[in-house]
């Protein structure tokens, strides 16, 4: 059922590439890097480095009263006892914010990436995504993300 949806990130691989070096579709806040060792990506070339000041950001459109599905993997740079943070703001179609999501990973490991995935249902008159992959809110450990991914599941019953 998944397969069939398409993933509202853009770039969710972190796979293309923009002439700045940021991965292509993400908006950088801070200092958010791309690692690209064949030994610390999930998959492909690229995998996204950051951490609680140092962000990936992407906005898409999304539908009101709505299930979504959020998957990827994630795994601490180094060892470290940090969660892992998505943090998922809605906004109405004048921009103001009508609800927020934090999603905290926890156990993770150094040494191999640990697949996540959440439901989650947009509040009434939810228009935008602003979709964050973070640290620890006051965190200083850096996190890595890849194959990340964003699907529409469904109307909210």
């Amino acid at each position: 059922m998944l397969a069939s949806r398409a993933n509202l990130l853009k770039n969710g691989g972190f796979e293309e590439i923009a002439a700045d070096g940021a991965p292509l579709g993400w908006i950088k806040e801070g200092t958010p890097s791309l690692i690209t060792a064949p030994d610390e990506v999930y998959e492909g070339a690229h995998a996204a480095r950051t951490r609680f000041t140092d962000g990936f950001w992407q906005n898409f459109p999304v539908k009101p009263h709505t299930r979504y599905i959020v998957t990827g993997f994630v795994r601490h740079e180094k060892p470290g006892v940090e969660p892992g943070r998505l943090k998922i703001l809605f906004k109405d179609a004048q921009g103001t914010q009508v609800g927020a999501e934090a999603c905290r990973i926890f156990d993770l490991s150094s040494a191999v990436y640990k697949p996540f995935r959440f439901e989650l249902t947009t509040p009434d008159f939810a228009a935008q995504c602003q979709f964050g992959l973070l640290g620890r809110y006051t965190g200083s450990e850096c996190m890595l993300y890849d194959d990340v991914s964003f699907r529409e599941i469904g109307i909210s019953q």
